[in-house]
């Protein structure tokens, strides 16, 4: 599941605007959402509701789709499509990517009481024989290109593994919607990197929709902490409002 939404996403990525596939992508936690229902029987109520919306919302303001907004303002994605319709097949990488993503959250969470060691060396021996097999089939295996580029490889591997170990050891002490909404909080520290590295002056849609992104992750952590206090706490009593929806 793991590997096949991540080939999904990048295929996406390269078949269609980086805004739209990334507006598609980033709405896991509605299907996470609907899935742990059906699959976990975990709540989805009203808050869970509430926090999902403003995390899409979030999402659309940072990205701003051109399906959405326009292209009244198209960005080098966008231009590189401009004058004709992208195939359908990108759209569809991408959906197929988000509901292969959702499925990861259930599995991991059904998985909670088997070690994380255990889960990253199936993970990452599947994924490894899995994309040779998908690679080799279509002629893509390839060196990446000398110098920096495979130094930064080796990073985004270290990276990705640390943070695939994290997520394992998140899902087996918490639910899966509430981990898939703090997941989405990744939009918003690539936003803060890139103000860092690369200069990029925010805009106000960025700025409003970082703020629903970490507001609907900031809840989910005031309602998990709230829960978490004796029922005769005064901070509890004072946070009723979350803990009754």
């Amino acid at each position: 599941m793991g590997t096949t939404g991540l080939m999904l996403s990048f295929y996406a990525f390269r078949h269609m605007p980086l805004a739209d596939a990334s507006v598609i992508i980033f709405s896991t936690p509605v299907f996470v959402a609907i899935f742990a229902r059906v699959f976990l029987k975990e709540q989805c109520n009203l808050f869970n509701i509430v926090t999902i919306l403003l995390t899409l919302v979030g999402v659309v303001l940072i990205t701003r789709p051109p399906f959405v907004f326009g292209d009244a303002a198209p960005s080098m994605e966008t231009e590189r499509f401009s004058g004709k319709t992208y195939d359908i097949w990108g759209p569809v990488a991408a959906i197929s990517s988000t509901l292969f993503g959702a499925n990861v959250y259930i599995l991991l969470r059904a998985l909670k009481g088997l070690h994380f060691s255990v889960i990253m060396t199936n993970f990452g021996a599947f994924a490894l024989v899995y994309t040779f097999i998908v690679c080799g089939s279509i002629g893509a295996l390839c060196w990446p290109a000398c110098g920096r580029d495979r130094w930064l490889v080796v990073v985004l591997g270290i990276f990705s593994f640390l943070g695939q170990i994290l997520l394992t050891l998140s899902l087996q002490m918490e639910q899966a919607g509430p981990v898939a909404i703090a997941r989405c909080a990744d939009i918003v520290f690539a936003f803060i990197w890139e103000i860092m590295f690369f200069g990029e002056t925010p805009t106000g849609f960025s700025l409003l929709g970082a703020l629903l992104v970490v507001s609907s992750v900031i809840l989910t952590a005031l309602k998990k902490w709230a829960l978490s206090l004796p029922r005769e706490s005064t901070a509890r009593k004072r946070l009723r409002y979350l803990l009754l929806n």
